[in-house]
């Protein structure tokens, strides 16, 4: 019903948005129609999508409701089917009101029980599960300390051996130990990986400490994004254990009371040679907070794969669809033509990218697919923490089918020559060889991570796959020469602004050779007699 019903509202739609707008080129948002050059296809997609008509593509508003129907008639317009019933996948996205995340904390030692005073004692995190009810999240069992709460044997950590967690309440330090690899440090050191580590070892809550005397609130504390309050996606209740933080001086009184030296204990956990131990207590905890309901979700839609040997796996290709949607407290304009500018129109961030996307999937089909599947995203809430790529990525095998690799592009900055590509994170999986080959097929070299204190190898929708042990790359146009010049200038003065607009001089050429170089990537993998897999020692792998 959908397929036979939907696209012609869809086409309607997609056709009126052009005509206000006054880009209904040759290739307007209707897809390829003709022999139109792929540069006049992706700028026409980007002037749509950075229009002033989308008011910023933010996550849970009529803009992004107005973009992701022009995405959805591309995806249409390409032969894609949706990948469960509907091109739209609904996420369950809430935004919790900060001030109402609350809990109890009751802490036994020695047989006496005591409340932890909330934000002096401890604080909490929003809860990942029963966001649509008032009921608590709850956990009970003994504190076990597990260091800074590692799985990473390949780095010579692992935190977790030869201690049984199941059912009782771990204690983790944040941060790492020395780990010279930046993006595996900051993959290791982040607040949801240690999450997700202690929920797959069968543990019932987590509580982080900070190694140092520092308020239990910079723990929890949360950003702000966009309109909504903390944004969080409802996730499975096996990976939705309750989390919590509390003080040094807590910490220190368990450390204590379990008969060890509280700066042995960090000193040894901090350089990776520390021991997990029973604290010889027990706590039960709940947390709690409100939140409503945001109406979000990503466009996806599928190219089913040509070998049956090999259809039921399938090669993701994503880029964020939501941008800032318009000016509002908590950011700055950095020059007065900014200030009279309200609407972040995000021509690069991630327009382009989207573009690149719905490029790639009308080719591929038109070229009659590959052997494996081709799942095509434009994902949401990109910005507000990588949540629309965490629940497909979650998902994806729900649809009933077995991801081996992700392809990911954001906000590709064709404002300097095209000269290299980066592959965020080729370094760790197979993806290496096809990126090379791809790169060579264009006229350009895949060149190393310029920027690896930046860690960008965890900070796009990729990461979420990776999270999953899902080998990715993120792909991102090369800084050799000017570029990084050029790099450099667009985060100064453009990145997050207004002023990202499709009147910058974008170098669509180019953009049409980046386009390129992915379909040719996409296929190479998608093709392949054997999955993409892991390096040994990659600290990513499952």
């Amino acid at each position: 019903m959908f397929r036979g019903q939907r696209p012609i509202v869809v086409r309607a739609y997609a056709l009126v948005v052009c005509v206000l707008l006054g880009s209904c080129s040759q290739t307007g948002g209707m897809g390829r129609l003709g022999a139109a050059d792929t540069a006049d296809v992706l700028r026409s997609h980007v002037e749509v999508l950075a229009s002033d008509a989308f008011t910023g593509r933010e996550t849970g508003t009529e803009g992004f409701e107005r973009a992701a129907e022009y995405v959805t008639t591309s995806f249409v317009d390409a032969g894609l089917i949706p990948a469960d019933g509907s091109f739209r996948q609904t996420i369950p996205l809430y935004s919790v009101d900060r001030s109402s995340v609350s809990g109890t904390f009751a802490l036994t030692t020695d047989g006496v029980t005591r409340q932890l005073e909330m934000n002096e004692d401890v604080s909490y995190f929003p809860p990942l599960t029963r966001l649509d009810t008032d009921d608590a999240l709850e956990a009970s069992g003994e504190l076990v300390f597990v260091g800074s709460g590692l799985s990473a044997p390949s780095l010579g950590f692992d935190d977790y051996s030869g201690v049984d967690v199941a059912g009782k309440i771990v204690v983790v330090l944040s941060g790492t130990p020395p780990i010279t690899d930046a993006a595996a440090r900051f993959h290791l050191q982040r607040l949801d990986t240690k999450r997700m580590e202690a929920a797959e070892r069968g543990a019932a809550a987590i509580i982080f400490a900070d190694p140092a005397p520092r308020s239990v609130s910079r723990l929890t504390r949360l950003r702000r994004q966009g309109r909504h309050g903390a944004l969080v996606v409802e996730t499975t209740p096996e990976q939705a254990i309750p989390a919590a933080a509390i003080s040094f001086d807590t910490l220190s009184g368990l450390i204590d009371a379990a008969g060890r030296d509280t700066d042995t204990v960090i000193e040894s956990a901090r350089n990776g040679s520390g021991e997990s131990f029973s604290l010889g207590a027990t706590a039960e905890l709940s947390v709690t907070a409100s939140a409503t309901r945001v109406d979000a979700f990503n466009v996806v839609g599928v190219l089913p794969g040509q070998d049956p040997t090999l259809a039921d796996e399938a090669v993701v290709v994503t880029a964020h669809l939501d941008h800032l949607g318009t000016r509002h407290p908590g950011f700055l304009a950095r020059s007065d033509e900014d200030e009279l500018d309200h609407i972040f129109n995000g021509a690069l961030d991630n327009g382009l990218g989207v573009a690149i996307v719905m490029e790639a999937a009308g080719r591929l089909s038109k070229d009659g697919g590959t052997a494996r599947a081709l799942i095509f995203a434009a994902v949401t809430a990109e910005e507000a923490g990588l949540l629309g790529s965490q629940h497909l990525a979650e998902s994806i095998e729900g649809l009933g089918y077995q991801p081996v690799a992700n392809i990911n592009i954001d906000m590709p900055i064709m404002t300097y020559p095209f000269t290299d590509i980066i592959g965020f994170g080729v370094e760790y999986s197979s993806i290496k060889a096809p990126l090379d080959a791809a790169a060579a097929r264009v006229g350009v070299v895949a060149t190393p991570d310029p920027v690896p204190s930046m860690s960008l190898f965890v900070r796009s929708d990729h990461y979420r796959f990776v999270q999953r042990g899902v080998p990715s790359v993120f792909l991102f146009n090369g800084m050799s020469g000017n570029g990084r010049e050029g790099f450099d200038a667009f985060m100064d003065e453009h990145y997050h602004q207004p002023s990202d607009q499709a009147d910058l001089p974008i170098r669509w050429q180019d953009a049409a050779r980046f386009a390129d170089l992915s379909v040719d990537l996409i296929r190479r993998i998608a093709d392949a007699p054997e999955p993409p897999t892991w390096n040994e020692g990659a600290v990513f792998a499952p």
